[in-house]
């Protein structure tokens, strides 16, 4: 169950709204947080469309490669642009154009530029906001705040399970009832030794959490009310997705299938889960499969809808909460999807 509230920061008087996995209000420079709850002994598909907010914006005026002019005011941005895992902790937002929604690492600054992991998709000259990536100590705490099970392996410990280019990745926080500088209390990978609590969660990116303990626990993040376009690019394979948005949806309102039944642009369609591209979604840790039925006819008798296996039923409405992920398995090409953007 997910629960949220926001706050609304308007000519400095604080205004508070409730919400019960319902729609969210409009408003402008909406912040807030939201409770969600991670069930006992099960496990649990959650997002976090709560995002940083911007740290500066601006607009480009040329490329060149993948460097990127501006005129605007950069010195926000740190020295240092990347994580413990030397990946990119940082991103601009596109937030005009048609490309409007495309996420581009930022991996290098210089005065008047910046360097983009990849720049091919846009022109060059459209309005963007910087952002800085979630992480795993922004959501559960760097120490642990959360007060997910930790333990001295996955074993023992609650694991937070993530999708990184189709390979899944565990992290826990690491305890072995020790402690100290040897030791040290810490978000963890399996092995590593490592500190990850600066893990970035893309803003497009759900996670996994199994919780092995015997009680529920409430995790409350805070952040931003995304308000501008999104472009997720949906992979061949596995991949958690997420409604970037706080509002809930529907399976045929998230508009992952395309009108045309084009699978270029949308789920690949078919009469079974062995041939079309498959959702899992969690309830109460139990998993249920969806795809989109089209056996080749049409029509009244076969009519081309969401479904579960076996079933002949139409699925559509099936309710994806606020803050829930699905996990895809996608048997196409990668193509960009861009969720519905709700009038925030």
């Amino acid at each position: 169950m997910i629960k949220m509230k926001k706050l609304n920061l308007l000519l400095g008087t604080l205004i508070a709204t409730a919400a019960l996995s319902h729609a969210v209000d409009s408003y402008s420079d909406v912040v807030g947080y939201m409770k969600i709850s991670i069930p006992a002994g099960k496990a649990s598909l959650v997002s976090f469309p709560l995002g940083s907010a911007p740290i500066t914006s601006g607009t480009f005026s040329g490329k060149s490669g993948n460097v990127l002019s501006t005129g605007s005011d950069l010195s926000a941005l740190p020295g240092t642009l990347s994580n413990s895992s030397s990946e990119p902790a940082y991103y601009a937002e596109v937030v005009s154009g048609a490309n409007a929604g495309i996420i581009l690492e930022i991996v290098a600054k210089s005065t008047g530029s910046l360097t983009v992991g990849d720049a091919s998709a846009i022109s060059g000259n459209e309005s963007f906001q910087i952002k800085k990536f979630t992480t795993l100590g922004d959501v559960f705490g760097k120490d642990n705040t959360a007060g997910l099970l930790s333990g001295d392996s996955v074993t023992t410990a609650d694991v937070v399970w993530a999708v990184v280019n189709g390979a899944w990745k565990q992290y826990f926080f690491y305890d072995d009832g020790f402690a100290g500088e040897i030791d040290p209390l810490q978000w963890q990978a399996p092995g590593s030794g490592v500190d990850r609590s600066d893990t970035r969660i893309d803003p497009d990116q759900g996670l996994l959490i199994v919780r092995k303990a015997g009680s529920d626990k409430n995790v409350t993040v805070t952040g931003s009310v995304k308000s501008t376009p999104t472009i997720s690019p949906l992979l061949n394979g596995a991949q958690i997705i997420t409604n970037p948005y706080p509002t809930d949806k529907t399976l045929a309102t998230l508009k992952l299938k395309d009108p045309n039944g084009n699978s270029a642009t949308g789920m690949v369609e078919g009469d079974s889960v062995t041939n079309a591209d498959v959702i899992y979604k969690l309830t109460d840790g139990s998993w249920k499969q969806y795809f989109v039925y089209n056996d080749g006819f049409g029509g009244e008798i076969d009519p081309i809808q969401w479904q579960t296996p076996g079933s002949g039923v139409d699925q559509g409405g099936t309710v994806v909460s606020a803050g829930e992920a699905l996990l895809l398995i996608r048997r196409g090409s990668a193509f960009n999807w861009s969720p519905e953007k709700p009038n925030l």
